[in-house]
């Protein structure tokens, strides 16, 4: 009965929405790109436009539109606030068109994958890098790879991050294990009549999903009052504060864990959960990309952690139909042994790039030196 009521245009719309589940989907429809459902009370919601619908019936699909030619302006500002825009056109002349206009999907528009200066302004990347990032781990998650790239420089980084607990935290893990082990001593699993040692996750789930990170967390974020009750994650948080990235490419592994989640609200880090795509593999993808016969020269030949983040960058790249990714002619190696690093606090008390006072670049080292003229020359 349902399937009857719904228009041809919606049913459009609905097998598109269906396919890009966690977009804001704007819809093209002649001079305006509407949306519908959820997508309308965000948009009327966070760009303050009239929310209304088709029919006065109860369960009337509720709609919000903007021009097209003013579009960029209401993206820009969701975008901002940490939403993910599809930008659905029509692909052919309406005039041409036999029965209903054929449209697609051209571009997904997320914090990390910005190019315009317009969009670029309004994640508050205008004269700073607006790096997207992605993390791999191995098994045991005390060993991390991390690559960050800023698609709108070319600057690609990918490198390993190792999480060492303190001695602290090895006494009192060891006297758990200890503990734990006398207790399971005997325990054993049943699988298909053999008997086998049951395994402990290195980070059990604890409930956790992305709804612990959402873009619009209003809880106090500070570094002085974040409370982690280990270290697991110290020194993957400190890369991902010194570089900021405006997004955070996070594989299921790590979507399963908890105090990691937690760590990214802490400290008000976008989140977005993505997976490998594809049957390649990372160090196949990353050489396909640069037209290389091996990463030897790149300095990532022998880091797979490191290629398994790369890789997942630019599966996600290509997932927003961001076009040619030319421009990412080279990698780098993100080390840590050649520079000495800052602590988070200790940046922010120096006021490097960031005032204490109001968070903006005035009265800071950076805007000492800074005497570039445009925002291009500033990101390089």
């Amino acid at each position: 009965m349902q399937e009857t009521k719904t228009t041809p245009m919606m049913r459009q719309w609905q097998r598109i929405k269906a396919e890009n589940p966690d977009t804001i989907l704007l819809f093209r429809m002649g001079d305006f790109y509407e949306v519908f459902g959820e997508d309308a009370q965000i948009v009327s919601r966070e760009c303050e436009i009239t929310l209304t619908s088709r029919d006065k019936s109860t369960n009337a699909t509720q709609m919000a539109g903007v021009p097209y030619h003013a579009a960029e302006r209401y993206i820009a500002q969701l975008v901002g606030k940490g939403y993910r825009c599809a930008i659905c056109d029509q692909v052919e002349d309406p005039k041409l068109a036999r029965g209903l206009v054929k449209r697609e999907v051209v571009r997904v528009l997320s914090p990390g994958t910005l190019l315009e200066d317009s969009y670029l302004n309004s994640v508050g990347a205008a004269k700073a890098n607006n790096f997207l990032a992605a993390i791999s781990c191995d098994k045991t998650m005390t060993r991390f790879g991390l690559a960050l790239v800023d698609v709108s420089t070319g600057e690609f980084l990918a490198g390993e991050v190792f999480s060492a607990p303190s001695a602290a935290a090895n006494q009192e893990a060891a006297a758990n294990q200890s503990a734990a082990a006398e207790s399971r001593k005997q325990e054993t699993v049943r699988v298909g009549g053999a008997e086998q040692e049951s395994e402990e996750s290195p980070c059990a789930p604890d409930e956790a999903d992305s709804s612990l990170v959402t873009p619009h967390s209003s809880i106090d974020q500070t570094p002085d009052n974040a409370q982690e009750s280990s270290t697991r994650w110290s020194a993957l948080r400190e890369e991902l504060l010194r570089f900021a990235p405006a997004e955070i490419l996070v594989p299921q592994q790590l979507r399963e864990c908890a105090s990691f989640w937690q760590m990214l609200q802490n400290y008000d880090l976008r989140a977005t959960p993505f997976d490998a795509q594809g049957f390649d593999s990372s160090r196949q993808k990353l050489l396909n990309q640069f037209r290389v016969s091996s990463l030897r020269g790149f300095g990532i030949e022998e880091l797979p952690l490191a290629q398994d983040a790369g890789a997942l960058v630019l599966d996600y790249l290509r997932s927003t139909h961001l076009g040619a990714l030319g421009h990412l002619r080279r990698i780098s190696v993100l080390s840590q042994n050649e520079w000495m690093l800052l602590d988070n606090a200790t940046r922010r008390n120096l006021e490097l790039v960031q005032s204490l006072r109001d968070g903006s670049a005035r009265g800071t080292l950076f805007a000492l030196l800074d005497e570039t003229r445009t925002g291009a020359g500033a990101r390089l």
